[in-house]
């Protein structure tokens, strides 16, 4: 679960489920959704399950989303907090993951080499990249103070620890002198630039095919389509007299 009220509900079952069929509607080519090699598999879009992990307050009797410091134990963790995303990723394929702001037991998520490297691409076996929220390297170093590292120090951590892309200003300004520094693994940018140019690949950049380029407003607001919405919300809602029916 990402900030709970962008969800479902609090039930990870609930929220799993709906983030894999929200994901399978949006990404998968009608024909080509059980193709067998997944890294080629084409895209219409790319979708991204956000936010990455145990982020589920916004502000909250003077804790706030950015210093917030989540002490999870690992069994609440595992059965609570990433679930749904397990379920994103391993069921719905999502093309991309978003950590949060946030730390979890101490280690901001877009640093922590476990929940990135070894969870979301190990366990899970993310098909696509690991990106950051908009700017989170810069609240790990200025806000959190964590380590009181530096620019490259925070860059050198966040990409060795498996984070391809930074929504913010520290990559593009920082790496390169993280780089001359000898703090950041060729390897690292590497795998960085191999995740990420491969989704790209996989929505049609480099060869042409344009078959998803001209949908617009019109093809998204069709009758058919908001008729479809409309059910959906329908079903998916009941009344204070249900609600109290369901009670007794």
């Amino acid at each position: 679960m990402g900030r709970v009220l962008e969800t479902p509900g609090e039930d990870p079952l609930t929220v799993g489920l709906y983030a894999k069929n929200f994901v399978r509607g949006l990404q998968d080519v009608e024909g080509q959704e059980l193709s067998s090699d997944p890294n080629s598999r084409p895209l219409k879009v790319s979708s991204c399950c956000k936010h990455y992990a145990a982020y589920d307050l916004d502000s909250w009797k003077g804790v706030n989303r950015y210093s917030f410091d989540a002490r999870v134990t690992e069994q609440d963790m595992a059965e609570t907090f990433l679930r749904p995303f397990e379920m994103c990723i391993k069921e719905g394929d999502a093309s991309s993951i978003m950590c949060s702001y946030n730390r979890v037991n101490g280690i901001p998520v877009c640093a922590d080499a476990r929940l990135l490297v070894e969870t979301v691409r190990g366990e899970w076996g993310l098909h696509g990249y690991i990106v950051s929220d908009c700017d989170s390297l810069e609240v790990m170093a200025d806000g959190s103070h964590w380590l009181n590292d530096d620019k490259e120090d925070t860059v050198a951590q966040a990409l060795n620890a498996g984070l391809d892309l930074d929504c913010g200003i520290y990559y593009p300004n920082y790496t390169g002198s993280a780089v001359k520094k000898g703090m950041i693994r060729e390897s690292s940018i590497n795998n960085a630039l191999t995740n990420l140019y491969t989704v790209l690949m996989r929505l049609g950049f480099f060869d042409g095919s344009d078959e998803f380029k001209s949908l617009g407003l019109k093809d998204i607001c069709s009758k058919e389509n908001v008729d479809f919405a409309a059910e959906a919300a329908r079903q998916g809602s009941f009344s204070s007299r249900t609600r109290i029916t369901l009670c007794r």
